[in-house]
């Protein structure tokens, strides 16, 4: 599947199976040891001239209820009568992202399981108030399908005549492109959001996009890079 149509069709015709209950008890391990999060290497923060370490991830936290409890609360919210569904339709490409959910880190991150949001979203009617919302879960299980199918889509186009392709590799543009400050309002704004709380919505995402590649003419990896970073 290349495009969102015949793949949303072939998901709409398997069955989704519902989320399991909560179990009702949990047991406890025999032993626990705590090791801390910095053993696991998930990241490492970079360091100043000066040796101290910079905690670029404390903004993000600031900006963030990272619990299941904020997710229910988010995604109910929103689907509720008078909540952002009614004005999705209409206001999903607002580049201030009022009528969208930002429920996407925590199903990046498994708060919230994407079974729970298609029945939540199936009881609320969300289909019937808004089919592009409807889709958006499709929309993702389609990139996931795509990277599993593709796997080297990651550093190569899936389209093999894109090779070819001259590309620009200015660091101070990039490096520009990186901190929001290109010259252009919306694209900026989108940047620093993303650094300061490691989020920009869709629309955003797409113009820094088209701003990188087609007008820069910067590679894409650099970036796919940055927003993995």
């Amino acid at each position: 599947f290349g495009t969102l149509t015949p793949f949303h069709h072939a998901c709409m015709a398997q069955r989704v199976e519902k989320p399991l209950p909560e179990p009702p008890v949990l047991p406890a391990p025999e032993s626990l040891r705590d090791d801390g999060l910095a053993s696991l290497g998930f990241t490492s923060m970079p360091v100043r001239a000066d040796e101290t370490v910079l905690n670029w991830g404390a903004s993000i936290l600031e900006h963030w209820n990272i619990s299941e409890t904020a997710a229910l609360e988010i995604l109910r919210r929103f689907l509720s009568p008078g909540g952002g569904l009614q004005r999705y339709e209409q206001g999903r490409q607002l580049a201030d992202a009022s009528a969208v959910t930002r429920i996407s880190p925590y199903l990046r991150f498994g708060l919230i399981s994407p079974r729970f949001m298609f029945y939540e979203m199936k009881a609320a009617g969300a289909k019937e108030r808004s089919i592009v919302y409807w889709r958006r879960l499709v929309w993702r299980d389609l990139a996931y399908w795509q990277r599993s199918v593709f796997p080297q889509m990651r550093d190569k186009p899936i389209r093999a005549h894109y090779e070819g392709q001259s590309w620009n590799d200015d660091p101070v543009a990039l490096r520009r492109w990186q901190t929001g400050q290109t010259g252009f309002p919306l694209v900026d704004a989108g940047m620093r959001e993303l650094w300061a709380t490691g989020w920009m919505a869709q629309n955003v995402r797409m113009a820094a996009a088209i701003l990188l590649c087609e007008h820069l003419n910067i590679h894409w990896i650099e970036g796919e890079k940055w927003f993995h970073h």
